[in-house]
């Protein structure tokens, strides 16, 4: 399984999953800002995307399966577009001592306060 956040790499198990589950969520919540057309009308919502995590630990193919109205879901691609970006790479995933391409779906919350 493909890990992000460089602290995360070394650990095993149960505590690198959790790990980069939340370095990866830290990373996209802190390239968010809450689109004006979604704050202004009240707009909430659960984005859901899909995307690979290439042999190289960049990630291609994003796919919306859910979106939401009010620029949450383009919001949402560009937080995860800034993973390339920023060369914010994940550690790929290895199978059978190869590295493999894997698919994610990451849900993004967007709720106002």
């Amino acid at each position: 399984m493909p890990t992000f956040g460089k602290d995360c790499w070394e650990m095993s198990g149960a505590d690198r999953k959790v790990c980069s589950d939340k370095a990866l969520m830290t990373f996209i919540y802190g390239h968010i800002s809450y689109p004006a057309p979604a704050r202004e009308n009240g707009i909430e919502g659960k984005v859901v995307l899909s995307f690979v995590v290439e042999t190289d630990g960049s990630i291609s193919d994003i796919k919306t399966l859910r979106g939401v109205g009010g620029g949450c879901t383009e919001m949402a691609i560009s937080a995860l577009e800034a993973i390339n970006n920023e060369k914010a790479y994940f550690r790929p995933g290895i199978q059978n001592e190869a590295r493999v391409r894997v698919r994610f779906t990451m849900p993004i919350q967007f709720e106002l306060n």
